[in-house]
Parts: structure tokens; C-alpha cells; sequence
């Protein structure tokens, strides 16, 4: 999400929405892997239900069961 819509929920609802087409197609779980000094990525995925699988120092790796 573009830094000037953060904090607005947009990323949010993309997660959501994504969930939603993952469930719908059988799938049960997600997995991302995002940049480890991406802090405030890191945290809204968090808030999100992801949880943190493998850490790296260039990336962490997460997933969610859906």
C-alpha cells in the first residue's frame, strides 16, 4: 500500500480479501515471506493473524492457516 494510504486499513482488506479467494479455492494455508527490516509490514501482518515461521537477516518468512 502506497505509504500516503497507510494506517487507513487498506492493507488489511487486500489480506482479508485474499483469505477469502484462498478458503474459496480449498487452500488452508498462506505463506509470504517480506523484507526483515520492513517493520511496519512485519506488524500489520501480525495484526492480521499471520504468524512468523523462519527469520533470516534479509527476510522473514510467515504464514497464516486459513
Amino acid at each position: 500500500v502506497d505509504k500516503k494510504y497507510q494506517g487507513q486499513g487498506f492493507g488489511s482488506k487486500l489480506l482479508r480479501h485474499f483469505e477469502k479467494v484462498v478458503e474459496q479455492k480449498g487452500l488452508k494455508q498462506m505463506r509470504l515471506t517480506v523484507k526483515s527490516t520492513n517493520k511496519n509490514a512485519i506488524l500489520a501482518y501480525k495484526r492480521n493473524g499471520w504468524i512468523e515461521d523462519k527469520f533470516t537477516a534479509d527476510s522473514l518468512a510467515m504464514s497464516k492457516r486459513i
